[in-house]
């Protein structure tokens, strides 16, 4: 009896010793990491998880280190972002296996958050110094540089120093000012007025409308204010942009008018309908 006790005993440890090898042998070594949380979390006694999570853990963290000494030499500004997201995984791994019973018996993880939190602020830092370097060269293909590099400090950290000031600022130096001058209409039909009789279409209806649907010197969707001839005399505005049309062959046709009548009878009953 003693002697099957053993022969079964080392039967499960061969068993174990080799599902433990198959978890190292894995080539996906995150995954890796939190199948074995995962079998953990279901059997806190699983022998060959057990065995595994010290290896496995030890080898993803150095791994991530590894990238991270490397980006941390690198002179590139978007190093910020691979550095931020290797201390995220690392992070996630610390926060899964600290969330595990079973698992924190057997290691102790890192936290990385100090780490996360420098990041951000080092990372708002550059990319705040990048966009003073941009604005001082004072042009518009800098001010818009400029103007991404401030909003790209103030979503590694909100706020940060002046940079919503900076941003506006940046904004309205890479603002282009167009001049849209009076629609020119060449068209036969316009100027002999087949088709339009009725209408109060001009050449600076078309102007106006076209300044109104691009917004104006209050436009949004563009790096650009748009003004009339006019405008830009009154406001003293000095176009970087001068935009001439001529329509040629337009016809604006009146509108189809349909005419129909119908005959509707019914029967009154006295005394059951209103008057």
């Amino acid at each position: 009896m003693k002697k099957f006790i053993s022969v079964l005993i080392a039967i499960l440890l061969l068993a174990s010793c080799k599902s433990t090898k198959d978890y190292l042998l894995r080539s996906d070594e995150d995954k890796t990491l939190y199948d074995v949380l995962k079998k953990l979390n279901k059997q806190s006694s699983d022998a060959s998880a057990t065995a595994a999570l010290p290896i496995v853990y030890k080898q993803v963290q150095q791994r991530h280190l590894k990238k991270i000494s490397t980006y941390k030499n690198a002179y590139e500004i978007d190093k910020w972002d691979k550095l931020y997201n290797e201390y995220i995984l690392l992070q996630q791994m610390y926060d899964a296996i600290d969330n595990s019973p079973a698992a924190r018996q057997l290691i102790s993880p890192a936290n990385y958050y100090n780490e996360i939190t420098e990041i951000k602020r080092s990372a708002a830092q550059d990319y705040y110094q990048l966009g003073e370097t941009y604005l001082q060269a004072n042009n518009r293909e800098n001010a818009k540089k400029a103007y991404s590099a401030f909003k790209k400090s103030d979503s590694w950290e909100k706020d940060f120093k002046d940079s919503r000031s900076k941003m506006d600022k940046a904004y309205n130096s890479s603002i282009i000012n167009v001049l849209v001058n009076p629609v020119q209409d060449n068209s036969f039909f316009f100027n002999s007025g087949w088709g339009n009789t009725g209408y109060n279409y001009s050449n600076e209806y078309f102007q106006q409308n076209l300044i109104r649907d691009l917004g104006g010197k209050y436009a949004t969707r563009y790096p650009a204010r748009f003004y009339s001839d006019w405008e830009a005399r009154r406001d003293n505005i000095e176009p970087d942009w001068v935009v001439d049309l001529t329509l040629r062959n337009m016809d604006i046709p009146r509108p189809s008018v349909y005419n129909y009548s119908r005959n509707v009878s019914k029967q009154i009953q006295s005394g059951k309908d209103t008057s």
